[in-house]
């Protein structure tokens, strides 16, 4: 993955930390590698805690806004903790008709 493709899916998980659900206009673009970062970042939260220097480094550099961080440690680590369920789910969203027809799909936190 180069610059370019981190700089342009660091919003996009920031949105999707804090929102709780995105929106992307191609399935097979960028949500198949944010689905393997959030979960990353979810898991490595849950097992090492805040208290962990490069799983805080890892939260600091994907989330920018401190609240975000915050809530990763204080909200979603304690709802995902003692599930065996994925963190995230991947819906096909429906097309935009008169308009164009690329395939959407939605990525959202459960």
């Amino acid at each position: 993955m180069n610059q370019a493709e981190i700089r342009k899916l660091i919003p996009a998980i920031r949105v999707g930390v804090c929102a709780k659900r995105k929106k992307f206009s191609n399935p097979k673009g960028p949500e198949g590698r944010l689905h393997m970062l959030r979960a990353t970042l979810i898991a490595d939260a849950i097992k090492y805690g805040d208290c962990y220097r490069p799983t805080m480094e890892t939260a600091d550099y994907w989330l920018t806004e401190k609240q975000l961080v915050h809530k990763l440690f204080k909200v979603l680590v304690p709802r995902y903790k003692d599930t065996k369920d994925s963190y995230t789910r991947v819906h096909k969203a429906p097309n935009i008709y008169p308009g164009y027809f690329y395939e959407r799909s939605v990525l959202e936190l459960r």
